[in-house]
């Protein structure tokens, strides 16, 4: 199974659209499903799209945590060595201002794409069902918060409002976390459409409100 990677052109037309970028963030995920990477200056990009970058192969088998996996044999039994990152075509983006991610797989040091590399499972899944005459489709949830527009100045977003009866919505069933910069909102949901918790745990003594 082979992996497409990005030609050094790619990131050369990339710096050229955007002259500001200062960091990128290589971006991988490991076997436990969590994304993980490294930042790296500009000026390094052109090594990771030359001969990639040097990371140990540990990091794909980390658990949820971070922690290392001995059971797999590959920490101490291997001295904890390394795999070469390299990036996918067209993923090189730009984040933030002057920041920039790029995502990547792991290759062997002989060319050949780490066995135990996401991306590389993933091409191998995908070309079994192709054989057999399946297409393999994902569907992505999307989860957001409906806020309402007015609010003073330097004060947290709020949930919007229903209609003329001026009350927060009905929050669905299960736990959702709400962090704002200064502020933790812990909103709970029982009864679908019918009551809803809102605390706040930073206050001492924590604020209430239902609704029936």
């Amino acid at each position: 199974m082979t992996i497409a990677v990005a030609l050094p052109a790619e990131a050369q037309e990339f710096l050229a659209a955007h002259p500001d970028t200062q960091f990128v963030d290589i971006i991988f995920t490991g076997l436990s499903g969590t994304a993980r990477g490294k930042r790296i200056r500009v000026h390094e990009l052109a090594a990771l799209y030359g001969a990639g970058r040097p990371l140990p192969v540990s990091i794909l088998v980390a658990d949820v945590t971070g922690q290392d996996c001995f059971d797999t044999g590959l920490v101490w039994e291997n001295g904890d060595s390394d795999r070469f990152a390299r990036p996918a075509p067209g993923t090189l983006v730009p984040t933030a201002p002057g920041r920039a991610a790029v995502i990547t797989s792991l290759f062997e040091a002989d060319g050949t794409v780490c066995e135990i590399d996401c991306r590389a499972a993933l091409a191998r899944v995908v070309a079994r069902l192709t054989a057999d005459g399946f297409t393999p489709v994902v569907a992505c949830e999307l989860e957001f918060y409906l806020v309402d527009r007015s609010r003073a100045d330097g004060q947290p977003p709020q949930p919007a409002r229903m209609g003329g009866r001026g009350r927060p919505p009905m929050v669905p069933m299960g736990w959702r976390n709400w962090m704002m910069p200064g502020h933790s909102w812990l909103i709970c949901g029982r009864r679908p459409m019918r009551r809803v918790c809102l605390w706040k745990p930073r206050f001492p003594n924590m604020r209430r409100a239902r609704w029936n």
